[in-house]
């Protein structure tokens, strides 16, 4: 997954640099985006297919009812060397992360009223990512370039 996305920086990078010297920088403008990326492992009992269930429930019910977000993307990569969630939430703005878990906490509750019920979904899910080797990356700047056409 590294070299994957080293590749597509370098090849981004490469187009970019090619086109600068005919382009007008513009503002920086657009959306702040932010990746996540989770690892996670197969507890006993479990399946890929629970997880990719959980993940779905999670982000149906919570992320992509939390208005901040105007939409996010789920990528799952499965090897010999685990299994990488990564999940990009793009935003119009920067919010900050206390409105962001705000939010999220009063969807939780909403979404799973019964105590019970959310302890052990948020369990369940916990038994599948490692939350201490999480990953966030934020990109608050999208630089944009106009290319005459002529």
């Amino acid at each position: 997954m590294k070299k994957v996305t080293g590749l597509c920086f370098a090849i981004l990078l490469a187009v970019n640099l090619a086109y600068s010297e005919h382009c007008e920088a513009d503002e920086s403008t657009g959306p702040t985006v932010m990746t996540i990326r989770h690892h996670a492992s197969i507890p006993d009992g479990g399946s890929l297919e629970e997880f990719k269930q959980l993940s779905a429930r999670w982000t149906e019910r919570v992320l992509k009812r939390n208005p901040h977000f105007s939409e996010i993307r789920s990528f799952l990569h499965s090897d010999d060397n685990g299994i990488v969630l990564l999940v990009v939430y793009v935003g119009a703005a920067d919010p900050p992360q206390e409105s962001l878990n705000a939010i999220n906490q009063a969807l939780i509750a909403r979404e799973w009223p019964d105590e019970t019920q959310r302890k052990a979904f948020f369990a369940r899910l916990g038994e599948y990512v490692d939350r201490s080797r999480n990953i966030r990356t934020q990109y608050s700047e999208l630089l944009t370039a106009r290319v005459p056409l002529e």
